[in-house]
C-alpha cells in the first residue's frame, strides 16, 4: 500500500527543499519501498512511523533524502554513447587539445560510480595515447552513501556483468572476497565528491564533456533552468553535453546542437 497523502506530502516537501527533486504522486509506492529499510534501521516499524519522527527529529531528513535520491546506473563500456564518444567526440577533442594535452570530464549525479568508471575504462582501453595526458573525470552525487560506494570501487558479480565485457572486467578488476574491485589503472582517473546540483558549488574547472543523463527530469522547471545555466557555464565553448532521452527538451535550445547520431544523446555547444 502506498503512503498516505499527508505522509507523502511531507516527504515531497523535505526532498524538494533539500535536493530540488520533485516527486510525483505515482512515486508514492516506490518511495514507501525505499523508506522501509531506513525506517527499520532507525527503530521505526513502518515508513509512516519514520515520517512522523521527522517532525520532532529533523536530523533524520538527511537519511530520507539519501533513500529517495539514491540511484545507480550500470556500467556502459559498450553502448551507443560509448561508440559516439570513442568514434567521434574524444578523437575530435584530442585533436583540438594537442597544445595543452588536458581533458576534463564531469559526471554529476554519478550514483555508485559506474558511469565515471565506465568512462575511465573506455579511455584506458581505446585511447592509450592519453596515458601521458592530464585527464581527470570529476564525479559527484548528493548521496554520501553512493559516494562512499564509488570511492570503494567494489561491485557485486551482478553489477559488473551488466555492461562490462569479460576481457575488460578481468583486466581492470580484481576479485576480492567475492566482490570485484576496480584497479588503479582506471581508478586514478576519477575524483569523487558529495555535492548536489542545486547547492552552492565549489569552483569548477572548465569541462570538455559533461554527462547529465536523465537527471533534469526529477527537477521542477525553475530548478532545471538554474541547473542548466550552471552546467553551461562549466562547459568549454567547444565542449559536449550528454543527456538521456528524458532530458531532451531541457537540452535543446539555440546554444546546443544535437550530434548526428540521435541514439547517442550527445549535444555540442555552438
Amino acid at each position: 500500500m502506498a503512503l498516505g497523502i499527508a505522509d507523502f506530502d511531507q516527504v515531497r516537501r523535505v526532498v524538494r527543499e533539500r535536493s530540488g527533486i520533485v516527486l510525483a504522486e505515482r512515486d508514492a509506492q516506490e518511495i514507501e519501498t525505499r523508506l522501509l529499510p531506513v525506517a527499520k534501521a532507525n527503530g521505526s516499524p513502518t515508513p509512516e512511523a519514520f515520517i512522523a519522527r521527522l517532525r520532532t527529529l529533523p536530523a533524520l531528513a538527511a537519511q530520507l533524502v539519501e533513500a529517495v535520491a539514491a540511484h545507480s546506473g550500470g556500467f556502459t563500456v559498450d553502448s551507443p554513447a560509448s561508440d559516439m564518444l570513442s568514434g567521434t567526440i574524444l578523437p575530435a577533442l584530442i585533436m583540438r587539445r594537442q597544445s595543452c594535452r588536458r581533458l576534463r570530464i564531469w559526471c554529476p549525479a554519478c550514483g555508485g560510480g559506474q558511469e565515471p568508471y565506465s568512462l575511465a575504462l573506455l579511455i584506458r582501453e581505446r585511447f592509450p595515447e592519453l596515458s601521458s595526458w592530464d585527464v581527470v573525470i570529476h564525479a559527484s552525487d548528493p548521496s554520501a552513501a553512493q559516494i562512499a560506494k564509488a570511492n570503494a570501487g567494489r561491485y557485486s558479480g551482478v553489477e559488473v556483468l551488466s555492461g562490462l565485457p569479460t576481457p575488460v572486467l578481468l583486466k581492470h578488476f580484481a576479485n576480492v572476497g567475492g566482490a570485484w574491485e576496480i584497479k588503479d589503472s582506471a581508478r586514478t582517473l576519477v575524483r569523487f565528491n558529495a555535492a548536489t546540483l542545486i547547492a552552492d558549488w565549489p569552483p569548477l574547472e572548465q569541462m570538455d564533456i559533461i554527462f547529465i543523463r536523465n537527471v533534469l527530469v526529477y527537477f521542477g522547471l525553475r530548478t532545471k533552468r538554474a541547473v542548466m545555466e550552471r552546467v553551461r557555464s562549466a562547459l568549454t565553448p567547444d565542449g559536449y553535453l550528454f543527456g538521456g532521452s528524458a532530458d531532451a527538451r531541457e537540452l535543446l535550445d539555440e546554444r546546443f546542437e544535437r550530434m548526428q547520431d540521435e541514439q547517442s544523446g550527445f549535444y555540442q555547444s555552438v
